[in-house]
């Protein structure tokens, strides 16, 4: 799987950082769990849930995205 955003990040399970079938987003060269840091007091999780908020996203995108923020419990979720 892997699902490209619009000028972000790649949320993938084809790199080494994904485990057991969980995307990781990639951007930059770097892999990114949910609870990153990715600067101005943002997390990757706010990123990828902005991203899915949009009322264009797949169900596929959608899922994806549920399965990337759902690996931080304490994050946002959708």
């Amino acid at each position: 799987m892997y699902l490209e955003i619009t000028d972000g990040p790649v949320l993938t399970t084809e790199h080494s950082a994904s485990s057991y079938g969980l995307p990781v987003a990639v951007w930059q060269g770097k892999a990114y769990g949910p609870a990153d840091d990715i600067g101005g007091g943002k997390t990757m999780a706010d990123l990828v849930l902005a991203w899915a908020e949009q009322p264009d996203r797949s169900i596929a995108e959608t899922e994806t995205a549920i399965n990337f923020l759902r690996q931080w419990p304490d994050g946002p979720q959708l």
